[in-house]
């Protein structure tokens, strides 16, 4: 008569290994975590430095315009692209940004003695947190510029 008598095996039963795969996610879960946040970290980054050199690349050009041609008002994206409706001559700007970028910019004079001794240039860009968000975040920059004819 044969016994059927059972072998020692040499392997992980489905019950073992399905406790080491849960300790291995629970190990692994914080790192995967880091490099996603990381990552998302990395994206907001690009955005903030695009939006950053949105507005220096749009206050850099106005800057350049005579003094005299800026107009005082507040400007919204369509008006920026044109350029003929804050300056006194059309204006051809090159915008390298594109159109999740929303400019704004104001032109305020500063007057000393009823003269206008400063125009002070504020540019906003308005941009999505990372690419396809709803979110927006704003950046701005000012600066005042000197009326070199006085």
């Amino acid at each position: 008569m044969t016994s059927y008598k059972q072998k020692a095996t040499k392997g992980l039963s489905l019950v073992e290994i399905t406790i080491s795969m849960s300790i291995l996610i629970l190990i692994m879960l914080p790192s995967f975590m880091a490099f996603s946040s990381g990552n998302q970290g990395i994206l907001m980054t690009d955005s903030e430095f695009r939006a950053h050199s949105a507005a220096l690349e749009l206050l850099e050009q106005t800057m350049s315009l005579p003094f005299d041609m800026l107009k005082t008002g507040y400007y919204e994206s369509d008006a920026i692209v044109d350029g003929a409706n804050f300056a006194d001559t059309p204006v051809v700007y090159h915008l390298s940004f594109g159109p999740e970028y929303k400019p704004t910019m104001s032109i305020e004079d500063i007057k000393k003695n009823n003269k206008v001794i400063f125009k002070k240039i504020t540019v906003s860009i308005k941009y999505p947190i990372t690419k396809g968000s709803s979110q927006e975040r704003d950046f701005s920059i000012k600066v005042i510029v000197n009326n070199d004819g006085i």
